[in-house]
């Protein structure tokens, strides 16, 4: 309690001594060396952000300013250091650059030091796609948008992830140095990362070290292989074959479906993601795969139906969970597809479990099912929805 009630004196004293804005720096004024970190990512994903400051002549009664804001001192460290948290995400929310004061307990503020807000960085290419293993040191230029001098580049590979020397050139361009022991074990699809303030940005570029004999990506089957066309939600299917990688892409009729529309899940399965717009009409497509580091094209194409339903007729795309363990309680479901209210019903092992909630405007049903329809973890769970007597393809609920 007397660390909080001085806190609230000291804040209280160094109000009356300025208004706004920085306080003013005195002969007597405490020393600022450093701040760390030196800034942070616009819309960095936390509800606060801790700035520790260093210098010299710190005591439990001092605070600090950012872009004059005055905070408390959050934990005092030492004589030459002490931390503030700043508890609005607002601060991060623009780029800026704001300047930090630490003040004493009797007002009197260091020379201030600039803390940045940047935007995350974005990746769109690099320079070259790929290497032979075992090559030399070698230089690759990558190209996007908002670096900074404190821009890093992270070369990834598996979970294993190391920070290169990285140059800057400008906010649109950066160089990065890989090692030749980077480049020893081959990989098609090593992940490039940008990382600026500690803060990796959200996607990669992907890069190779190829061996010459790379095989292209297999495609089998999709499922479902209809979808209903003209839905107001997003639809899922699964594409399945052999040799996929997070380097692989998906194309619709020969035009590349964007990146988070679909992502790859597993080596024989990857995940499609539509959003309405992709399925608006009826009709057929032919789904592709290309690998976007080695070019090579997929063996077999799948194809997918985009159907128009009977008005009224229930259609189940999806359901969930996919997976459950043997239930002390009532469980609830959610189908999502098609022409669905709270007339539907889920039927499961013979049981019909009314809808109690409708979503996404008749795209979504949520149903209870009674604990003891699932006692019995013998076998797949199929689950279908019943309305009007119509009664949908089901979808099937495995016990882990």
């Amino acid at each position: 309690m007397g660390n909080r009630s001085q806190a609230r004196k000291t804040a209280n004293h160094v109000s009356n001594l300025y208004s706004s804005g920085r306080p003013p720096v005195q002969a007597n004024a405490p020393v600022l060396t450093s701040i760390a970190p030196v800034g942070t990512v616009v819309a960095y994903n936390s509800s606060f952000v801790q700035i520790t400051l260093n210098g010299t002549g710190y005591d439990a009664s001092f605070t600090a300013t950012v872009g004059g804001v005055l905070y408390p001192m959050y934990q005092f460290v030492s004589a030459t250091q002490y931390r503030i948290r700043i508890m609005n995400p607002a601060v991060w929310s623009a780029p800026a650059a704001l300047e930090v004061c630490a003040v004493n307990g009797s007002g009197v503020a260091s020379a201030p030091l600039v803390w940045k807000v940047v935007p995350l960085p974005k990746l769109n290419s690099v320079e070259p796609t790929s290497v032979p293993v075992n090559s030399p040191d070698t230089v690759i230029t990558i190209r996007g948008e908002n670096f900074t001098r404190d821009t890093k580049i992270m070369f990834k590979t598996n979970v294993v992830g190391s920070v290169v020397p990285t140059t800057f050139i400008d906010e649109n361009k950066v160089t990065a140095l890989l090692s030749a022991s980077l480049l020893t074990a081959a990989d098609a699809s090593t992940a490039i990362y940008a990382e600026t303030m500690s803060v990796q940005a959200l996607k990669p570029i992907w890069f190779g070290v190829l061996t010459g004999s790379e095989t292209p990506p297999v495609l089998n089957s999709v499922s479902p292989a209809e979808i209903p066309a003209g839905s107001s939600s997003y639809i899922s299917c699964q594409v399945f074959g052999t040799g996929f990688d997070e380097a692989t892409r998906v194309y619709m009729d020969g035009v590349l479906i964007p990146e988070g529309v679909w992502y790859q899940s597993t080596p024989t399965a990857q995940w499609l993601h539509f959003t309405p717009e992709w399925y608006a009409v009826p009709k057929r497509v032919a789904l592709t795969m290309r690998h976007s580091v080695t070019g090579l094209a997929s063996v077999g194409t799948v194809y997918l139906d985009m159907i128009q339903p009977v008005p009224g007729t229930p259609y189940v795309v999806k359901g969930s969970p996919a997976q459950i363990d043997v239930p002390r309680a009532d469980y609830e479901f959610s189908a999502e597809g098609y022409g669905l209210d709270m007339t539907c019903q889920g039927k499961v092992r013979g049981t019909l479990c009314p809808a109690t909630v409708v979503e996404l405007n008749g795209c979504k049903i949520k149903f209870i099912v009674p604990a003891a329809v699932l006692t019995d973890p013998t076998g797949d769970v199929p689950i279908t929805v019943v309305k009007g007597g119509i009664e949908t393809a089901p979808f099937i609920c495995k016990f882990i």
